[in-house]
Parts: C-alpha cells; structure tokens; sequence
C-alpha cells in the first residue's frame, strides 16, 4: 500500500508542477515538446493512482500485485 500512497503523491507533484509551469509560461526541458499534453498525462496519472489506492483499500489488499 506505501508503493502505491507513493505515486499518488508522485502525480500529485507532478500535476501541481506542471500546472505551474503552464500558468507561468516556464519553459520545459527539450524532451517535453507539448507541455499541455504533459500536465494532460499527470492529471490523469493521478487519477489512475488515486483509484488503484481505492480499490485496494475497498478490497482489504495489502499489496499492488497488477497482472
């Protein structure tokens, strides 16, 4: 369950940074060429992470184990 709290945090940050980033027209490094698109994919990270947290603590896991 920490493995999984981490990266809810993780794309938290990361949404926030991003967020950030695009208010304050900041630029990214050469690798990040679409910073819409790039705070698009932490957004929805966050999402994922947040509902993988919920259902394990709705199932009673004690850890993610994905296919």
């Amino acid at each position: 369950m920490a493995a999984v709290a981490d990266k809810v945090a993780e794309a938290a940050a990361r949404e926030r940074e991003t967020a950030e980033q695009l208010r304050r027209g900041g630029s990214f490094s050469e690798f990040e060429t679409d910073p819409e698109r790039l705070a698009a994919i932490w957004a929805a990270k966050h999402v994922e992470w947040q509902r993988v947290r919920d259902l394990m603590a709705q199932g009673g896991w004690g850890a993610y184990e994905p296919e």
